[in-house]
């Protein structure tokens, strides 16, 4: 074929590139520049104060330096800390604690001064000695939110406030170098140096000086060295025992500005709930002002337990639910050993000292020829009865060294290995640390393995942590190159090791009642039920007359569900979603309702439970529901309120062509937190009451907009040429005029629709930017793609050619100015285009795969597995072997 006017991508640089005049554009207004991207800024670092009067984040450029803002939401108080980053807040809302991050420009200076590299050939000058520059550190920041004083404390290493408790702040500092001695003055010829003196030097278990007495050497007597020196004898090292350097921890009381500073500090923490702070201690140096071990201090009555005397590696600390137990792991056991082990530890608040509970040493049942895993992972069931943690391999003994011409290295792979040999490698640092799950009962001091093999991954099911659900894909893992992830499920009795079968081969997850009766899980359009008690299983929704599955779901892979919002109290409904509305099921299936009335599909909206509360298990049916509200046909966004009686329909609350994000509430307060997005509008802070009576904005992150020519996204209908209707986003710029014909950029990748109100950051990246051509007097179109499985391409063609030929038909699109750009699953369309259709002037195809057949067999870099499994089963669409 013989294309009249489609080239790649450098005609598109010069021909997409040139700003146009554009029509009816204000004068005060210009269009954008690449050199304008580096201040576009984002909100980042969101935090709100638990009574939600406050709440502070970073508005941070592209490039440069950022700017902290805390600003109240009940007026418009509002204090600015440039580079400000992190804030924290007391649990009574009166300070607010924060990162200062160091100036951009002089963090820029310090990385190139890393990067400087003397030229070959140099001489270099022995006497001069070029200062190597400090790295920049940041600060901590203070703010009295009471007139919006701020305390800064230079060289910040981390800080932490408590979550719930005193308005207390902790922070690390870095130590400043100590000043080396001069050594410049050497004695002249003939001259003596001063003699050594003793030296004092206090023990770690005493505390008391122990005098050693340093040798004065040949020289400081002012003896000459022998023509021929003589060889000295290594000194042989003697075993150390462990040893870190800590650094200054300071503990401040914000309200009465006290302050208390423990040295040599490694790692520290605050539990949430009771105002306890922890940290652990080690020095190289025998100082006797340090008390090494681990230590909790309740910061509210000052007083300090020691729970492990004597410097280690303290990780993983971990608290239950109600904070009543902490646990570690620690090596202090064999510490000062070559390849020390952990141990697993458990304080319980109400006593003096924490204990060690489980060591690889002596627990029975403990797994042979492993021991605590020293990452410190653990996972408390919900009532915190019971913990789960983990067991990996012991260290094993240095191998003798080899010389070069004895070392082999292999390579070894077999054609009925589970995984390809490049999937090996790349996960062979993974499967060295592999580790198997355990389970520590507190009340009756056992432990019991509860995966058999390093493969499975475990869960608690129950809230007492009695029973587990154990994943193991290990007999499916060969599909996983052609075809999905597949795994057996099973329930564990974690007080025995017992196990059962219960899901064979299920595609997808397995989700949990509050209580752990029940399973639910979905496989071949359905939702099933277990009920683990009577070893029963239902298919809830099989005499349901909606589908629960994915309509629009095109792939050759699994039809996925809508989803669940979760259970109610009791394990007595589970929630269900279908395209629109909300289900009530039982878990027997004998009953179910439709709580939002299908409401949402009479009128296409999307209803989906807003969940306000991390914590919450379960659903109750004495609160009101609040729903989040997606309209399929406008692109409308909002919220709706419901109940679980599903005996009225949904209330409205707030529906706006707008972009709401996922909603925030204060853990003390109804009041509710959201940014709202147009093309137009930057994604700016929002805040509302809980029934959106009253909506404030809180922040102005990109008020330079202003300045520039900019566009509106509207929705545009069309009909494929295969005769569906389709959707799809055309952008116009400021001042169009439909009697003026502009050129035309076209983006796709699959359907793209449902982000009509998504903002659109001005910026660099792997694609075209479509503020940029927009603000410079370009039309965009974004039309969605329907697939049919084998012919990706051919699909893409049939529904993106007849969107633009729709456009073209208005009259306001010059047919000889379009363009067209995709990247990777985009960039595979784009290049196909191109040989089917000479509708494109110019076309940019970025990181695309240009043909399916060469690429089918390929690795793929990350992973290491084989790509045929996306071009069978996933985006590619191929729907079967090449074979």
């Amino acid at each position: 074929m013989i294309l009249r006017r489609t080239v790649f991508v450098a005609v598109l640089a010069i021909f997409l590139l040139v700003p146009l005049t554009i029509q009816g554009q204000s004068e005060t207004k210009r269009p954008l520049t690449h050199r304008d991207y580096d201040g576009w800024k984002s909100i980042r670092g969101r935090s709100l104060s638990l009574d939600g009067r406050w709440v502070a984040f970073a508005i941070n450029p592209q490039k440069g330096d950022g700017v902290l803002i805390v600003r109240s939401s009940e007026s418009d108080v509002e204090y600015r800390v440039e580079r400000g980053t992190s804030p924290r807040f007391t649990a009574d809302g009166k300070f607010v604690a924060f990162s200062i991050k160091p100036p951009h420009a002089v963090m820029q200076a310090y990385l190139r001064s890393k990067l400087k590299k003397s030229k070959p050939g140099d001489k270099k000058d022995k006497k001069s000695k070029t200062k190597k520059s400090a790295k920049p550190l940041p600060s901590l920041g203070i703010m009295n939110l009471a007139d919006g004083t701020v305390e800064k404390v230079e060289r910040l290493a981390s800080f932490k406030v408590p979550e719930e408790g005193p308005a207390f702040v902790a922070y690390l500092l870095d130590p400043k170098k100590e000043k080396k001695k001069d050594k410049s003055k050497k004695p002249k010829k003939g001259e003596a140096k001063a003699e050594s003196r003793p030296t004092s030097l206090p023990t770690e278990t005493t505390g008391q000086s122990e005098s050693t007495t340093l040798e004065p050497s040949s020289k400081a007597s002012g003896e000459q060295p022998e023509s021929k020196p003589t060889k000295k004898e290594p000194k042989k090292k003697e075993k150390k025992p462990y040893r870190k350097d800590g650094k200054p921890l300071h503990i401040r009381n914000l309200h009465d500005g006290s302050e208390e500073i423990v040295k040599g500090v490694v790692s520290f923490g605050i539990l949430k709930k009771r105002g306890i702070l922890w940290y652990s201690t080690s020095s190289k140096k025998d100082d006797a002002k340090i008390d090494r071990g681990l230590f909790a201090l309740e910061l509210t009555t000052g007083e300090r337990r020691t729970l492990v005397a004597g410097a280690a590696d303290y990780k993983g600390v971990s608290t239950d639910r109600d904070v009543t137990k902490m646990v570690f792991t620690s090596n202090r056991r064999d510490r000062d050993a070559k390849k020390p082990t952990f141990d697993l530890w458990a304080w319980n608040l109400r006593s003096e000292k924490a204990h060690n509970i489980v060591s690889h040493t002596d627990a029975k049942n403990f797994p042979a020829n492993k021991g605590v895993d020293s990452s410190g992972r653990v996972t408390f069931s919900y009532d915190g009865s019971t913990l789960m943690f983990s067991a990996s391999k012991l260290p094993e003994e240095d191998l003798p060294k080899l010389l070069a011409d004895e070392k082999v290295t292999l390579n070894l792979w077999h054609y009925k290995d589970i995984l390809l040999q490049p999937m090996q490698a790349k996960r062979a640092a993974r499967d060295r640390k592999a580790t198997l799950s355990c389970v520590w009962h507190f009340a009756e001091a056992k432990l019991v393995q509860v995966s058999a093999t390093p493969h499975e991954s475990v869960r608690f099911l129950t809230p007492d942590g009695s029973y587990a659900l154990v994943q193991d894909s290990e007999p499916y893992g060969a599909r996983i190159s052609w075809d999905g992830r597949y795994a057996d499920i099973s329930v564990v009795n974690t007080l025995e090791g017992s196990r059962r079968l219960v899901v064979r081969e299920l595609g997808g997850r397995v989700q949990t009642s509050p209580t752990g009766r029940y399973l639910t899980y979905f496989k071949n359009r359905h939702w099933y039920c277990i009920d683990l008690l009577t070893h029963t299983q239902t298919n809830l929704t099989k005499n349901m007359d909606v589908a629960f599955y994915n309509e629009e779901h095109d792939t050759p892979s699994p039809i996925r569900p809508h989803g669940q919002a979760g259970w109610t109290e009791d394990d007595d409904f589970v929630l269900l979603y279908d395209r629109f509305d909300i289900w009530k099921v039982s878990p027997d299936g004998k009953t179910a309702s439709c709580i939002t009335e299908r409401y949402g599909r009479a009128n296409e909206i999307r209803f989906r439970h807003q969940r306000l509360d991390r914590e919450e298990r379960f659903i109750r049916a004495d609160k009101p529901l609040l729903l989040s509200a997606f309209n399929t046909k406008t692109m409308a966004s909002g919220w709706y309120r419901d109940n679980l009686s599903g005996l009225n329909k949904p209330k409205k609350l707030v529906m706006m062509d707008k972009a709401f994000s996922r909603a925030q509430k204060p853990k003390h307060s109804d009041r509710l937190f959201f940014t709202l997005s147009t093309f137009q509008e930057s994604p700016d802070l929002w805040t509302a009451t809980a029934d959106f009576s009253s909506l404030k904005r809180l922040s102005n992150a990109n008020p330079q907009q202003s300045q520039f020519s900019w566009g509106k996204a509207e929705l545009v209908n069309w009909t494929s040429a295969d005769g569906i209707p389709l959707k799809g986003i055309l952008i116009k710029p400021d001042g169009f005029d439909p009697k003026k014909k502009y050129p035309l950029m076209v983006y796709f990748y699959e359907r793209l629709s449902s982000g009509l109100h998504r903002y659109r950051s001005p910026g660099p990246g792997t694609s075209p930017n479509p503020s940029y051509y927009v603000s410079n007097g370009y039309l965009w179109f974004m039309p969605d793609i329907v697939y049919r499985d084998g012919y990706p391409g051919e699909s893409c063609m049939k529904c993106v050619v007849s969107g633009v030929q729709s456009l073209i038909a208005t009259g306001f699109v010059d047919a000889d100015s379009i363009g067209a750009a995709g990247h990777s699953w985009g960039g595979y369309q784009t290049a196909y285009l191109v040989t089917k259709t000479n509708i494109f002037k110019a076309v940019e195809s970025g990181a695309p795969v240009s043909n399916m057949t060469s690429a089918y067999g390929g690795i793929r870099w990350g992973s290491g597995m084989s790509r045929a499994f996306q071009y069978e089963r996933t985006q590619s669409r191929i729907g079967g072997s090449l074979w």
